[in-house]
């Protein structure tokens, strides 16, 4: 018996084809005709039709006596199945009328084809699988170049938008102080005066006083000119002082004023009959700067000493007064004593007091600091090195009963020459069961006037 794939090859010849053609017909590859003429794979069914043979011819397989006996005598009924059977199986061709032999044959070749199209679907399932990790990885790879590219263009723009601040900043100044160098250019073109000064010869914190001394040179003098200043403020009422002339060309107007932090003046020049009126630069800050100013802080707390109520107060007040300073005016230091004192609930509970002229003074553990001076400097040395300025330490330590719910307050109090009474609260201390809160932000400092 002949093979099949020697059966495939016999046929194609005889029917004068070559594997290119039967592969065209049978739409498909030239490699599969020869793997099928090579018994290396089971050929499709459809090549019974094309060589016009029977499946039992093209499968090599021997007809049964049966069978042979039937083609041989055809029955004199023949009953045909209504629809038309499949071409080259002949007529009724269904599988009863196959024998053991091709049903197997049919059966390895549908097995064959069937494990062919599962591989065929896993091949392409992981092929899928594949393709889509390929282009999650893909997708992953791009976002991480395309954000580093979104933050690189971000530390640009911000970097970029840093420069055009600072670009406008410096345009802004150049602009502003080119407009102020524009104005003062024009102010000094209409100005009257060539200059004007301002000097403070007294300030009386107590009576709330002061003497102002202006100095003004007009850019022309001339034969009987006079020239007056006018003061005014929401303080007091305008006052008018006739100037005298000085120096050559330099007139001085001096009053008495009373005090104010902001003083307009006007000046008023005359000449050949003719006045000109033109405002000055105001006087600022006078009222404050003929006041001391007080600084102070303070570091401690309450110690419970395991016995209610005796608790410890300890710490350290770490003070500051600078004079006052306005136009050439320097005040002058404070009075030789000075006063530590600790309430509890508004009731005066100890006071120390303390003498500014022994620095050293060790009850009192006080020491004074000038600013740029020794330590122990005296309070009128500390004032003339420090321009003004001199710093003070005092030690607080003291043992009393407290319960919760008390209140304990520390005050420092300056007394200046004039008399003034400057109390600043220091620190205020409320106590709690087992703790304590305390806040060392100084208040208001209370200004008591003789």
């Amino acid at each position: 018996m002949q093979s099949l794939s020697g059966s495939l090859q016999k046929l194609r010849k005889q029917h004068h084809l070559s594997q290119e053609e039967v592969a065209e017909r049978l739409g498909v590859s030239r490699q599969a005709v020869s793997k099928w003429e090579s018994g290396l794979a089971v050929p499709e069914i459809e090549l019974s039709r094309l060589y016009g043979v029977t499946l039992d011819t093209l499968l090599q397989i021997e007809p049964s006596p049966a069978k042979e006996q039937m083609e041989q005598t055809p029955p004199s009924a023949p009953e045909w199945p209504q629809q038309a059977p499949p071409s080259g199986y002949g007529p009724g061709t269904t599988r009863e009328n196959f024998t053991s032999g091709q049903i197997k044959a049919i059966d390895d070749i549908v097995s064959h084809y069937s494990r062919a199209g599962d591989q065929v679907k896993k091949r392409q399932l992981k092929l899928s699988y594949l393709l889509c990790g390929m282009m999650a990885v893909l997708l992953v790879i791009c976002w991480g170049v395309l954000r580093g590219q979104i933050d690189n263009l971000e530390g640009r723009l911000n970097s970029l938008q840093g420069e055009l601040r600072d670009v406008r900043y410096d345009v802004s100044n150049q602009i502003s102080s080119m407009n102020a160098q524009i104005q003062d250019s024009l102010k000094e073109q209409a100005s009257l005066f060539a200059s004007c000064q301002y000097r403070m010869l007294a300030v009386d914190p107590v009576q709330k006083t002061c003497r102002v001394a202006v100095d003004i040179t007009p850019k022309v003098v001339t034969q009987g000119m006079q020239l007056s200043c006018t003061f005014t403020s929401e303080d007091f009422e305008a006052v008018t002082a006739q100037g005298k002339l000085q120096t050559p060309g330099s007139f001085r107007v001096e009053a008495d004023l009373p005090l104010s932090d902001d003083i307009g003046v006007t000046a008023v020049l005359e000449a050949d009959g003719q006045k000109q009126n033109q405002p000055m630069d105001n006087i600022i800050g006078v009222a404050s700067g003929a006041r001391l100013e007080i600084m102070a802080d303070w570091g401690g707390g309450i110690r419970f000493l395991g016995v209610k109520p005796t608790v410890q107060l300890e710490g350290s007040i770490y003070g500051g007064i600078s004079g006052g300073y306005a136009y050439g005016w320097q005040a002058p230091p404070p009075k030789k004593q000075a006063a530590v004192r600790v309430y509890r609930n508004k009731t005066l509970l100890k006071e120390w007091e303390i003498d500014l002229t022994q620095p050293d003074e060790e009850a009192a553990g006080t020491t004074w600091y000038g600013n740029g001076s020794t330590t122990g400097s005296s309070i009128e040395q500390a004032w003339d090195i420090g321009k003004g300025y001199y710093e003070l330490h005092h030690r607080v330590d003291l043992t009393m009963e407290a319960a919760e719910g008390d209140e304990i307050s520390i005050e420092l109090e300056v007394t200046d020459q004039q008399g003034i009474r400057y109390i600043a609260q220091v620190a205020v201390i409320r106590i709690r069961e087992n703790a304590t809160t305390s806040t060392s932000s100084m208040g208001e400092v209370q200004v008591v006037y003789p």
